[in-house]
């Protein structure tokens, strides 16, 4: 059997090609993001991990993963979400976030980027949300989730432009102002409120 990092790294690689344009790349990762004919909840644990192991399926690495941290043995588990993280299965990226394992905000930070390249606003705002989680080094900084969440309200997303009225609610309160009615009329309920407490 591979070792888990060597796993994790052979799918990251696949991964960053696909990222740079190679639909041959893209193929693999979307396999192994929907391998697997039987659902993994299906199968027993040394089938899941096998199958994690032997053909990087995401599906089966995610899903070991909860069964071996529902048992308590988290290193195993965290071992297990990372690939299956890596490998593209957004939940198990989830599961390390919320263990403390900056993996998965860095994972997912980059998946929603990819996103938002590609055309889809909603996942602009996801990526400055995960980018001010990753604010270590910067990461967060107004200057590269700024045009992020101004790229997600301008396409109709009214939590991007609430969150864009926040970070400018000392800097140019008229501008604020004009983002909390854009938000609230876009349907957020935050904005909404905020408007009332504001006239």
């Amino acid at each position: 059997m591979l070792p888990l990092l060597v796993l994790l790294a052979a799918t990251s690689s696949v991964a960053v090609s696909c990222r740079d344009g190679d639909d041959a790349a893209c193929l693999v990762l979307e396999r192994v993001a929907t391998a697997g004919a039987r659902g993994p909840e299906t199968r027993a644990l040394p089938e899941l991990e096998a199958a994690c192991l032997a053909e990087v399926e995401a599906r089966a690495c995610g899903e070991a993963a909860m069964r071996y941290r529902d048992s308590s043995d988290a290193a195993k588990a965290r071992g297990l979400f990372r690939v299956a993280c890596g490998a593209g299965y957004w939940t198990a990226c989830n599961d390390l976030e919320v263990s403390g394992d900056r993996l998965g905000r860095k994972i997912s930070a980059r998946m929603f980027l990819r996103s938002c390249e590609r055309g889809d606003t909603r996942a602009c705002r996801d990526a400055a949300d995960w980018l001010t989680l990753l604010d270590r080094d910067g990461a967060g900084s107004p200057e590269k989730t700024r045009p992020l969440y101004q790229r997600a309200c301008d396409g109709g997303d009214g939590a991007a432009c609430y969150s864009l009225a926040l970070r400018s609610s000392t800097s140019d309160p008229k501008g604020s102002r004009k983002l909390l009615q854009r938000a609230c009329k876009l349907g957020n309920p935050d904005a909404c409120a905020d408007l009332k407490t504001i006239r």
